[in-house]
């Protein structure tokens, strides 16, 4: 996986990813929620080509390096189909618990 972060990035959250980078490495799984943090402000954002590389990056190292089955894992594959499906529509994709 290969995170490269924009110029435009603010400087406390870019400098601490590439903080957590250098010390901690690309696979562990503190970078990879920081990364998958990043690619949710991509599609907050707008930036669906962006937020959609780094969230699949993340689930396919973590389903590598933490197996399948792990909850952090499934909670990556779980949180990028609905914004994969449903984001470039322009849809908010809104847990069933909160649709009265």
């Amino acid at each position: 996986m290969r995170v490269q972060l924009a110029p435009s990035e603010p400087d406390a959250s870019g400098a601490l990813l590439a903080a957590k980078l250098s010390t901690l490495g690309l696979n562990h799984p503190d970078t990879l929620t920081s990364v998958g943090s990043l690619a949710s402000t991509y599609r907050d954002q707008g930036r669906w080509d962006e937020a959609e590389k780094l969230s699949v990056e993340v689930m396919e190292t973590r389903k590598t390096k933490l197996g399948a089955d792990h909850p952090d894992t499934l909670t990556s594959m779980a949180n990028e189909q609905p914004q994969r499906i449903f984001g470039h529509l322009g849809c908010e994709v809104v847990p069933n618990d909160l649709v009265e």
